[in-house]
């Protein structure tokens, strides 16, 4: 016996939601690295002011405000990797949410039991 259309709408959905998981997963783990280079980036300019003290005086102004610009550019990243992380997040709960429905219409439950 085939499968309705009705039936196949549902295998694309729970193939569609597998997929969709699969990317938005992905995509939580580049905000992740993101966020860990971004980290990175802050925690080694901050390390660069204990060597302003070495360079001669002509040059400490322009190196504190390269090292001030770097750290508001890495405070920046880390901020956008949060907000990126947060937004996926949201996106794989309600993936999760419409695989598990269409899982539970294949499986062949009672709608009751459902």
């Amino acid at each position: 016996m085939g499968s309705s259309p009705y039936d196949r709408d549902w295998k694309s959905l729970d193939l569609f939601g597998r997929k969709a998981y699969s990317s938005a997963m992905l995509q939580f783990q580049t905000a992740s690295y993101q966020a860990l280079t971004a980290k990175y980036d802050y925690v080694n300019y901050f390390k660069l002011n204990n060597f302003i003290d070495q360079l001669p005086e002509t040059h400490c102004d322009q190196s504190k405000a390269i090292i001030q610009e770097g750290q508001l550019v890495a405070k920046t990243m880390l901020q956008s990797a949060f907000n990126a992380a947060d937004t996926i997040a949201r996106s794989i709960s309600t993936v999760v949410v419409m695989w598990h429905m269409a899982w539970l219409h294949l499986s062949g439950f009672l709608k009751e039991v459902q």
